[in-house]
């Protein structure tokens, strides 16, 4: 996949799972829920999307990059916040804000 990071990669990943590696040997899976456009910010020219993350409360992550593993996104490199905890688990959001390439 030549971009991993436009909306409509995501929104074909939503029910998902994203694996994270550790250097320890572990990984956590988190689920990919939802995409979000922002419209506000949104552009013939721009690309502003969030996507929403679920993972187990068992472990929760601190606001960081991350690397994530997806069966046909590859290995990607991503922001994550964590935005919410209840008795399933842990939310995150991870915002992307891209240019889009002009078609020639």
């Amino acid at each position: 996949m030549s971009n991993p990071f436009n909306k409509s990669a995501f929104e074909e990943a939503v029910g998902h799972t994203f694996t994270l590696p550790f250097d320890n040997g572990e990984t956590l899976n988190l689920e990919l829920d939802s995409i979000k456009t922002n419209p506000n910010l949104n552009s013939d020219k721009q690309e502003c999307f969030s996507a929403y993350f679920s993972g187990p409360a068992e472990k929760g992550l601190i606001q960081g990059s991350y690397v994530m593993d997806h069966e046909k996104m590859g290995r990607l490199h991503i922001f994550l916040v964590p935005i919410a905890k209840d008795e399933k688990g842990y939310q995150y959001e991870a915002v992307f804000n891209r240019l889009i390439e002009e078609q020639s």
